[in-house]
């Protein structure tokens, strides 16, 4: 039981780290894309 709840404690960030880095990069390139956009 100890050592399930150990391994489902270290999933969790793993599992959460990809999902925040992928919000954060689709909040990021539209307005990298707008501000090109504005540029050329």
């Amino acid at each position: 039981m100890l050592l399930r709840d150990i391994g489902w404690t270290a999933s969790v960030p793993l599992a959460v780290t990809p999902a925040m880095v992928f919000l954060c990069t689709e909040n990021f390139f539209p307005h990298q894309l707008y501000y090109w956009a504005l540029y050329l």
